[in-house]
């Protein structure tokens, strides 16, 4: 039996790395995209550093899937580990060019891969897809038009497809993070040098710390396990309990610390 397959986006944003190297711990072959994949070079450094993950020259997404099926013949698993920084600004201030920006690397991407997969698993009647969002749009924060909705249209992504797709045996979920630790969104200086950081975390996440990128990297390993594919069109989310019981939250308190 041929070993099963995976594509992991943006393998070196948030929790990307981890899940892939979790993936690869339980048996599978994982081809890795990421921005920094521009040259043979660092595509090599990168392999020789993580074994057992092989990094991918294709950016274009229907180009990555259709790599990846005709260098390994099937594609089993994709997560579509969607980021980009979440600016936070009045809407009068936001720009349409930022949106649009916005809107390709959130809603886009994982829709033209979602795209590009769907006939080759429908064919194999078997899949597994999962989405990574953020739970920001569960209570968005005053100043997040743009990334809140963008987001939540990438969660609606997810229930939609499975409507479309479950019948052919295709689980797709979608994870909701917030708080998770990452240099992009939750870095975690900031949370060692701002006490008003760490006071409002403190009042607003239950669990009371950030969440570890292992920790979400088991659960993108149990999606992708298959043992479990009646977990099927869900926004799960993944927040240490957040809003918690005060509901809508304040705005951030100001960083003075930059990701």
């Amino acid at each position: 039996m041929s070993k099963r397959v995976a594509i992991v986006t943006h393998v070196n944003e948030t929790a990307g790395l981890a899940s892939a190297k979790a993936l690869a711990r339980d048996g599978l072959a994982v081809v890795c995209h990421d921005a920094t994949f521009g040259t043979a070079a660092a595509r090599q450094a990168f392999e020789a550093e993580y074994s057992g993950l092989t990094a991918s020259a294709e950016s274009d997404p229907e180009a990555l899937v259709h790599s990846v099926i005709a260098s390994h013949g099937h594609v089993d698993v994709l997560f579509s580990n969607d980021v980009y920084p979440a600016i936070f600004a009045p809407i009068e201030e936001q720009t349409l060019d930022g949106y649009r920006s916005t809107f390709e690397a959130l809603m886009l991407m994982p829709f033209a891969l979602c795209r590009a997969l769907a006939p080759h698993m429908k064919t194999r009647r078997t899949g597994n897809i999962i989405l990574f969002s953020s739970a920001v749009p569960l209570s968005p924060y005053p100043g997040s038009a743009a990334y809140s909705s963008a987001r939540a249209g990438a969660a609606n992504l997810a229930v939609a497809l499975c409507r479309e797709l479950a019948p052919f045996n295709i689980q797709v979920n979608v994870v909701l993070s917030n708080w998770l630790h990452s240099e992009l969104y939750y870095p975690r200086k900031l949370f060692e040098t701002n006490q008003d950081v760490k006071n409002y975390m403190h009042a607003h996440v239950p669990m009371d710390r950030l969440g570890e990128q292992t920790e979400m990297a088991e659960l993108i390993a149990f999606l992708a396990s298959g043992k479990c594919n009646f977990v099927n069109g869900q926004e799960i989310a993944f927040t240490g309990g957040w809003p918690g019981v005060l509901g809508f939250p304040a705005p951030m308190p100001k960083r003075d610390v930059q990701p």
